[in-house]
């Protein structure tokens, strides 16, 4: 999740922030947690730096520190071969443990990680990202993605850049929620999709809508590469590193607008597979709201069968 401006911008630390002067040089990346922000951590922060990465980590970090060290460069060398961009750049991670001080900043308890490509600052909430379904190395992936994203593209829709991200890392978003697969099947048999458009520029903080939006992102992208190939996806992105709106990019790239585009991929979501993926996902749901239907609907039918004797008995009283 790239930071924007409407969203907290930093760490805030609570009993002051200790540093050790020999251990590395005050990155604009550290500069930035420093002096645009209050202070949240109380440990010491530590940093292992190479000609790659610097990573900035709370003492009993070190070990998760060095394994993201050791993984970053097989990293690098997977986007750029994914997306065509060149990493030309030395991102700053910052690896935290505090899960209550890292949601103050989000403001959102359902990510893990977020990106500011203004800083090529990458701070992960190590405690949870670091647990099944997740791994650090796939956070340090979807996040280095958004960096790498907006070093090269100016404008890039909120929905293709999340998405895109989604896809090069194997589907992984910044969020934790027990129920991701299922908003997106259950809003495309309901009509409860949210449209494109509507997620250009954000998306919803609620975590119905978060959740949606991220799951139609990845779910959109995925048509794309799946229906036009892997070169649908670099062709946007090329178009759109060369000065191209996000609208005309689509349309260079695919031959289609995107409204077209988004009609065929709802009606992949709209499919008898689709609807039996759905079912097969959560049969245990299927079979407690069929019960709970029949149990209604029979319900209803005893109290209309009554009704009817009671009024055929004020009709004829007394016939057996």
């Amino acid at each position: 999740m790239p930071l924007t401006r409407d969203q907290p911008a930093g760490m805030i630390f609570r009993n002051g922030f200790a540093l050790k002067p020999s251990s590395f040089l005050l990155s604009s990346a550290l500069l930035f947690l420093l002096f645009m922000i209050r202070p949240v951590y109380a440990g010491q922060i530590e940093a292992l730096n190479n000609k790659d990465v610097a990573i900035f980590y709370e003492r009993s970090l070190g070990d998760a520190a060095h394994e993201i060290a050791g993984f970053y460069p097989s990293v690098r060398e997977e986007l750029e071969a994914a997306l065509g961009f060149h990493v030309d750049f030395r991102p700053a991670v910052l690896v935290v443990s505090d899960e209550a001080a890292f949601e103050q900043i989000v403001g959102n308890r359902l990510i893990v990680a977020y990106a500011v490509p203004e800083k090529m600052l990458i701070v992960i909430d190590y405690a949870r990202s670091s647990k099944d379904p997740f791994s650090t190395r796939t956070i340090l992936k979807h996040e280095l993605s958004h960096l790498l994203l907006h070093r090269y593209i100016h404008t890039i829709p909120r929905w293709l850049d999340e998405g895109v991200c989604q896809w090069v890392s194997g589907g992984f978003a910044e969020l934790i929620s027990e129920k991701r697969e299922s908003y997106l099947r259950w809003a495309s048999i309901s009509g409860g999709l949210i449209g494109m458009n509507a997620l250009d520029a954000s998306f919803p903080q609620d975590e119905h809508g978060l959740v949606l939006a991220y799951e139609e992102s990845r779910s959109f992208v995925d048509y794309i590469a799946a229906r036009y190939g892997r070169n649908g996806i670099t062709n946007i992105l090329t178009a759109l590193r060369n000065g191209k709106s996000p609208q005309d990019a689509i349309t260079m790239a695919l031959g289609l607008e995107l409204p077209e585009v988004e009609r065929e991929w709802r009606k992949s979501l709209s499919t008898w597979a689709a609807l039996l993926a759905f079912v097969a996902s959560d049969i245990y749901g299927v079979i407690f709201f069929l019960a709970a239907l029949f149990t209604v609907t029979g319900y209803v039918r005893y109290r209309l069968r009554k009704r009817r004797l009671m009024d055929e008995d004020d009709i004829h009283p007394g016939i057996p």
